[in-house]
């Protein structure tokens, strides 16, 4: 028996891409697909693009709605599947992702997250990278955590009573999904195949490229509320310092009671080191220094305590 798997696409003048998401995720032939399809009122060729499939979308609408993660919420109210995804109207499935998927789900069932590898593609198909999601996780370590939720399919249940989408969200929403099931006692619950489930397309085009700092400052919104949460006044000063729009700090939501504080610690400083990398490989060594600076290396795993900061340490603040 083939568990019912909903996908939703949402959409907004994106029918350079559109077609091929849709054939992505229709030439899976999986026999118990259910597809959705929320347009935000496009006005070039996509309506047409989804009319072009629509014997094989259960529902679909075209009509202004107030961003990404509405949309996708207004498509969850339409699903009725054991597992969900939503691929963005410039991502992919990768070929046979389903049917790995529904293998994986029927053999280990009660998980609440089901990932895969994820991979990066630019607007020609040509491939990026491959990051496999949750190694990491399973070591005990945040080191690379499966953000980009291309390849991750959630228990729609379990996603229901988490409360969907963040609407107030619109560069991250995916993170803070991720970032609460880490933070809780369901990071036992997460399973994965070594198979490439789900294409990120980076394009000229995408939010991920031209709007690169808002997502940064949805994220660094995010760890302020990781640090007062924590009671880490030096930590949430640090962040505080780094908001560029304080009107959005309302726009998280995490809730006190469901976390278990241990791990959130241990995510907050993995997310500092993440941008130690990040700022080095940019070049940008001071400000790399500044977040060395609020590491707890006590909180990282024993095989990541220094071992690949060690030169990076040295060469910053030696």
């Amino acid at each position: 028996m083939f568990p019912k798997i909903s996908i939703v696409t949402p959409s907004f003048n994106q029918g350079q891409y559109l077609e091929e998401t849709i054939l992505s995720i229709v030439n899976q032939n999986y026999p118990n697909l259910e597809y959705i399809i929320i347009d935000g009122g496009s006005t070039d060729n996509s309506v047409e693009i989804i009319k072009k499939f629509q014997k094989h979308i259960k529902y679909w609408v075209s009509e202004r709605d107030c961003g990404q993660s509405h949309a996708i919420n207004k498509g969850i109210e339409q699903c009725t599947g054991n597992l969900f995804n939503w691929i963005n109207s410039d991502d992919l499935l990768e070929p046979g992702a389903l049917h790995t998927l529904a293998d994986l789900y029927t053999q280990n069932p009660g998980y609440i997250l089901y990932a895969g590898k994820l991979r990066t593609i630019d607007k020609e198909n040509t491939i990026i990278n491959d990051n496999l999601n949750t190694q990491s996780i399973r070591n005990g370590s945040f080191r690379n955590i499966p953000v980009r939720q291309q390849s991750n399919f959630f228990d729609l249940d379990y996603l229901n009573r988490l409360g969907r989408i963040n609407e107030a969200l619109h560069y991250t929403m995916d993170a803070e999904l991720i970032f609460k099931i880490l933070a809780s006692e369901n990071r036992n619950k997460i399973i994965s195949t070594d198979s490439v489930l789900g294409c990120y397309r980076l394009q000229p085009e995408s939010k991920g490229s031209t709007k690169i700092w808002d997502f940064v400052d949805e994220l660094n919104i995010m760890y302020f509320h990781f640090a007062q949460l924590l009671g880490n006044k030096k930590l949430t000063s640090f962040f505080n310092a780094k908001i560029k729009n304080h009107s959005l700090q309302n726009n998280f939501i995490f809730p006190k009671q469901e976390t278990d504080f241990k791990s959130l610690e241990k995510l907050l400083q993995y997310q500092l080191c993440n941008w130690v990398d990040y700022y080095y490989n940019c070049g940008q060594y001071d400000t790399a220094k500044s977040f060395i600076s609020q590491i707890n290396f006590s909180s990282l795993t024993l095989k990541d305590n220094f071992a690949y900061l060690k030169k990076k340490i040295q060469m910053l603040i030696s």
